[in-house]
């Protein structure tokens, strides 16, 4: 994926528990790292100008107990 020219943004979403990660390609070609672990928290999608509150991507989604 990074070899694609027009890739800007990759993210890893757990399905096991409320959890983010977000990396972000830089102008210099590395990536900026961001995560994510709270239902309160909102995750900002730079490359689509989009702000997304996890409590929204985790709708719905029941987490098992451990």
């Amino acid at each position: 994926y990074r070899a694609i020219p027009t890739f800007q943004e990759y993210l890893l979403v757990s399905q096991h528990e409320c959890w983010v990660d977000q990396y972000i390609l830089k102008n210099d070609g590395g990536w900026n790292y961001r995560s994510y672990g709270s239902m309160d928290q909102d995750l900002n999608l730079e490359s689509v100008n989009v702000e997304l509150p996890l409590s929204e991507i985790y709708l719905n989604v029941e987490f098992d107990r451990k």
